[in-house]
């Protein structure tokens, strides 16, 4: 691909949201003003200035979170993700909309078809525009052409990447040895895209390379030989003329994706304390306390957010006094209750953190906080223990959702749960946010298959 094929996929994207866009706006008011007649000026204009909010917030949200952007491998998970994330802040910025104009001109049940047709619109066309943008790339009929030069061990990885991804797009030809063969080939007609260049230390010809690219219009590219494994999702900040390389992504690190998350804690949060926990919290504290003597609440310091202490607090499913409280609970542990072992398997125990969570203490997904002992012990034990630390601490996350949970018998099974909450923290999306979320939901009412 060339820049004017980026701009054009853009644009396409683009006008392929606001079509979408437009028509669920105009399915959303059929169906809810069915009757409307169009003489009712003033209430028929503040839909049309919603209408023109709606596209205008959508294209500015698109452009600032990047949703347009492809770059070679981009996965329509990512693009799914980045998706979600535009919808939430363009409810958002709505809300806030609303709010400044009372809530007075706009139907709740358009608004719900209207966010709801969008949203699944949005989130099928993305799927199918990358799939084909990637077949498209795979046939390699407009493929980018690019030079290796060097003997560098990048080169020959690059290599391999490019061949086992031919749906990134592009087209290794002959390459040149030195610069003579490079501007001889030039001048013969061969012209490359880009030129990716890795050569050995002392190696003092990347000068002449970068200049002759330079002169040709050729787009320069360096390949550093890092010897490093762990580079997967690594990026380049620069700390003035300073390159640094930063080895883990790290999505919750923007404040727009802070924002959203938060949000969405919140009005989950706040839906299930005032729907659910207001009257069935009590209900189990009296179960609780008729089954076994005791506080039926309790709450236990654990690690939170860069490894903060908080109290995080919980129903009770051992009796009291049980002894020390950092010996995990195993399957058939003497210490659980009757109501507690119930509790447990369909993770009740877990209902008051929702406070927590409106506490800005913990969110609703993210990696599950573990007692003081626990994080002492492990974080020499396991590698990149600490890590899952650097995002909020979650009622549920992708570890209990893979069924890593319950008692860690050996430090492989804390290995494999920190792999996942680190895959989570790295992969960060609204989307993957809801996902485990429902999943959890389900594993509440079917029963858990691992853990106590």
């Amino acid at each position: 691909m060339n820049d004017r094929s980026d701009k054009l996929l853009r644009i396409l994207q683009w006008l392929g949201d606001l079509v979408l866009l437009n028509a669920s706006f105009a399915v959303s008011a059929w169906l809810r003003f069915d009757d409307l007649r169009v003489e009712n000026e003033e209430y028929y204009n503040y839909y049309i200035q919603l209408l023109v909010f709606f596209n205008l917030s959508w294209s500015l949200i698109g452009v600032g979170l990047g949703i347009y952007n492809l770059r070679p491998g981009t996965e329509i998970r990512t693009a799914l993700g980045r998706a979600m994330n535009a919808l939430a802040a363009h409810g958002i910025l709505f809300a806030i909309l609303a709010v400044s104009l009372k809530g007075e001109y706009y139907s709740r049940l358009f608004l719900i078809y209207f966010y709801s047709s969008f949203t699944m619109g949005i989130l099928i066309f993305r799927g199918v525009f990358i799939s084909f943008w990637r077949s498209w790339q795979k046939k390699g009929k407009y493929a980018r052409s690019v030079w290796l030069v060097g003997n560098g061990n990048a080169i020959a990885d690059f290599q391999k990447e490019l061949d086992h991804h031919p749906e990134y797009g592009y087209r290794v030809i002959t390459s040149p040895k030195t610069p003579e063969e490079a501007a001889e080939m030039l001048a013969s007609g061969v012209r490359p895209a880009e030129m990716y260049v890795s050569l050995l230390r002392g190696d003092e010809s990347i000068d002449q390379w970068y200049v002759l690219a330079e002169q040709e219009g050729i787009r320069f590219r360096f390949l550093p030989d890092l010897k490093w494994t762990n580079i997967r999702h690594a990026r380049v900040d620069l700390m003035g003329e300073i390159p640094v390389l930063i080895p883990r992504k790290e999505p919750l690190g923007y404040w727009h994706s802070r924002v959203i998350k938060r949000t969405f804690d919140i009005v989950f949060s706040t839906i299930i304390v005032l729907g659910v926990l207001s009257w069935f919290l009590p209900l189990l504290a009296v179960i609780i306390r008729l089954d076994s003597k005791g506080n039926p609440f309790f709450g236990q310091v654990r690690s939170g957010l860069n490894g903060e202490e908080f109290t995080c607090l919980k129903l009770r499913t051992m009796v009291v006094n049980h002894g020390d409280e950092s010996v995990q609970a195993s399957a058939q542990d003497t210490r659980i209750t009757r109501v507690g072992r119930f509790l447990r398997k369909h993770n009740l125990d877990e209902l008051p953190q929702f406070i927590n969570v409106l506490l800005g203490q913990m969110s609703i997904v993210g990696p599950r906080p573990h007692m003081i002992a626990h994080t002492e012990s492990y974080r020499h034990k396991v590698e990149a223990f600490m890590v899952r630390h650097w995002v909020k601490p979650g009622i549920t996350g992708m570890a209990q959702v893979m069924g890593y949970r319950g008692e860690t018998k050996e430090d492989t099974d804390m290995s494999d749960r920190v792999n996942a909450d680190v895959y989570y923290l790295e992969h960060w999306s609204l989307l993957l946010d809801v996902k485990i979320f429902f999943w959890t939901i389900w594993n509440m009412v079917t029963g858990r298959k691992s853990g106590v």
